[in-house]
């Protein structure tokens, strides 16, 4: 049930696994039932992260840990509070709206949001925020700066074999090293995000050196 896979690439370890219950749960039509197991399914998760983390923190000299999502930024404070993280920097990210929720009803959870990336074009590469910088997110509903700062995604790979499947990886590289092009005329920061699913998988097979091209 909490087995996982580890894939690595150029050195960067991936450890994979699937949520528990994750079958069962789909099958299940009575909401109170499948409310009951969504959550012990979440419980889990969070414990199986935390007991990778610290199996990865006692193997390898870790800089820092990034915290993805509830489920990791939640495994993190479970380190932290063990006593298993040092002098490591935590960074945190929620994706899209979902961490707006959170800062709403968990106020604890402010405390662990360093930064965040999801402010892009879903279906297409560029600048969606008009910089390629980072500046503090404001709270239009209080007026008021927050501590989280927003790092503009410029490149997601989705954005290509996703929204626009037709195009040649060949056209893809060059859109990209455009884009970085531009970043480095400004002295500005590129991020880009290429996801772990992405490896390794017949779906993503060709555009495989792409990742491999961008980060040399």
């Amino acid at each position: 049930m909490l087995s996982h896979e580890m894939v690595q690439k150029d050195g960067v370890k991936i450890y994979r696994f699937n949520m528990p219950f994750q079958s069962l749960k789909d099958k299940i039509q009575n909401h109170l039932i499948r409310t009951v197991v969504s959550k012990l399914s979440g419980y889990l998760t969070i414990l199986k992260l935390a007991f990778l983390g610290n199996k990865i923190l006692k193997e390898n000299e870790i800089d820092i840990i990034y915290g993805y999502e509830s489920h990791g930024v939640l495994a993190v404070n479970i380190l932290r509070k063990l006593g298993k993280v040092n002098n490591q920097k935590i960074v945190s990210r929620f994706q899209g709206t979902f961490y707006i929720i959170i800062i709403k009803s968990k106020q604890h959870l402010k405390r662990v949001l360093n930064w965040d990336s999801t402010c892009s074009y879903a279906d297409k590469e560029g600048f969606r925020c008009g910089v390629c910088y980072e500046y503090s997110v404001f709270n239009i509903l209080t007026r008021k700066k927050l501590n989280l700062k927003e790092k503009p995604l410029i490149v997601m790979e989705g954005s290509f074999a996703t929204y626009q499947p037709n195009i040649k990886p060949e056209k893809m590289l060059e859109k990209i090293r455009q884009l970085i092009d531009k970043v480095k005329k400004y002295n500005g920061e590129f991020v880009f995000l290429w996801h772990n699913s992405s490896f390794n998988t017949n779906e993503w097979e060709r555009y495989q050196k792409i990742y491999d091209k961008v980060t040399k």
